[in-house]
């Protein structure tokens, strides 16, 4: 609750740009496979260490110099009966601190132009407890939280997008005459 009451009016005001940011290196998209690290520290913070491919809206300081704040998923490395285990778990990472290095990736836009892509390099973040999103190893579930409705809406999203082109075709085609007939008749339409 206290991380909404800080995070949330300073977002919606525009003081800071917030972004998500869950490309892997090595694993892509697959939100379960993260290889960025977070150390825990005595103090209770964390230190993250790694990097991040594909990152929409990611800023230092945008044009306007608001700092950009991101999600972010590392596993938390923490002995369990004589073994290390990895819990996923979610940070939200001031981008204007020590040890962030952002980017800008060398991509061709078919779109989208307004939104810079970067890649994010963490090293030795260090990362107060409290920003830390829900609990050790609740990662999975917040990554999905944000993906899956997401993915719904992508996939809505590509259908009525198919919809409205066979409706303006439809339309064009029953309007437009060519030889004297209108194209609809004519076999490649």
């Amino acid at each position: 609750k206290e991380q909404k009451e800080l995070w949330i009016p300073k977002i919606e005001n525009g003081e800071v740009r917030a972004f998500y940011a869950l490309t892997d290196p090595n694993h892509g998209s697959d939100a379960a496979n993260v290889s960025m690290i977070a150390e825990p520290q005595d103090d209770g913070s964390y230190v993250l260490t790694g990097s991040k491919l594909w990152i929409s809206n990611a800023y230092e300081k945008d044009a306007d110099g608001r700092p950009g704040l991101g999600t972010f998923f590392a596993q938390v490395p923490r002995e369990v009966d004589g073994k290390t285990k990895k819990f996923l778990t979610a940070f939200v990472v001031p981008m204007d601190v020590a040890g962030v290095t952002i980017t800008e990736a060398a991509e061709c836009k078919m779109g989208l132009y307004a939104s810079k892509t970067s890649h994010i390099e963490l090293v030795n973040v260090k990362v107060p407890a409290f920003n830390r999103l829900g609990k050790e190893g609740e990662g999975k579930a917040l990554e999905y939280e944000i993906l899956n409705p997401g993915r719904a809406r992508l996939g809505a999203n590509a259908a009525g997008a198919s919809q409205m082109t066979t409706d303006i075709t439809y339309k064009y085609a029953n309007e437009r005459s060519q030889s004297g007939s209108k194209i609809w008749n004519f076999g490649m339409v």
